[in-house]
């Protein structure tokens, strides 16, 4: 919803006013507001804009979630949101879509580029999918960066989760997820959103397309390798669904 004033002294009043309603039955609240809305309405919410509503509480009193920082980060352009504290979100998802999808050099080093940001006002970090049950991988590492003072070795990290994920160090598991880390588990197009056009997950019609990001061919060596190391494992305890990705 659009606020009918771009008046930053309205925009303000607005923010003050609904504070004060917070406080009024809890004296001590903390607002905690999604940052959504200055991403997807950019027209209206210019910085005179984004700094009015966000002072008219006072800072420290309320905590913004930067919601799709791995991709469309907020607090690089509003120094870090004028003030108040926010936390960097992994949003990942949108709709509950399957499907591959990762931004996993972004979300290695977008938290640490917010924790370094000059004046940076960053105070966690968090997850924020609009779906579960996909890509468990990139949920991992994001979980796993928040006992971490600097950005992982992809590489190595890919190939440590391929012997957690299967209890085994055959080569070929790991070289899998190597390739799967430098492919389709690392989107680095320019404001992509992971909406997953593939025919897979469409209705019947004559007129599809997918996006994609990366090269098939890497996508189709990796399944190789894992059927091919597939007989070796049939005696283990695998982690999560036997043999997927």
């Amino acid at each position: 919803m659009t606020p009918p004033s771009s008046d930053p002294t309205y925009l303000s009043a607005v923010s003050r006013s609904v504070f004060a309603s917070m406080t009024a039955v809890d004296p001590q609240a903390i607002w905690l507001m999604q940052g959504w809305l200055f991403f997807s309405d950019t027209a209206f919410w210019k910085p005179a804009q984004i700094q009015a509503l966000l002072h008219g509480v006072p800072l420290g009193r309320m905590i913004v979630l930067d919601l799709f920082a791995e991709t469309e980060p907020i607090f690089s352009y509003t120094k870090s949101f004028y003030g108040q504290p926010f936390i960097w979100c992994m949003l990942q998802n949108f709709g509950g879509n399957s499907g591959f999808f990762g931004t996993v050099e972004s979300i290695n080093s977008g938290p640490f580029k917010a924790l370094h940001f000059p004046n940076s006002t960053l105070v966690g970090i968090g997850m924020t999918p609009e779906g579960i049950e996909q890509n468990p991988v990139t949920y991992e590492l994001m979980s796993e960066l928040a006992w971490r003072k600097e950005p992982v070795n992809l590489s190595k990290w890919a190939s440590l989760y391929a012997v957690r994920r299967y209890g085994s160090t055959q080569e070929n598991l790991t070289a899998a997820w190597r390739l799967l880390f430098a492919s389709v588990y690392n989107c680095t197009v320019p404001h992509y959103r992971n909406h997953n056009h593939s025919p897979l997950v469409h209705r019947p019609s004559f007129h599809m397309n997918t996006a994609i990001w990366y090269d098939p061919a890497d996508l189709y060596k990796a399944w190789k390798l894992i059927i091919e190391a597939a007989p070796s494992l049939m005696s283990k305890e695998l982690s999560g669904t036997t043999l997927s990705m």
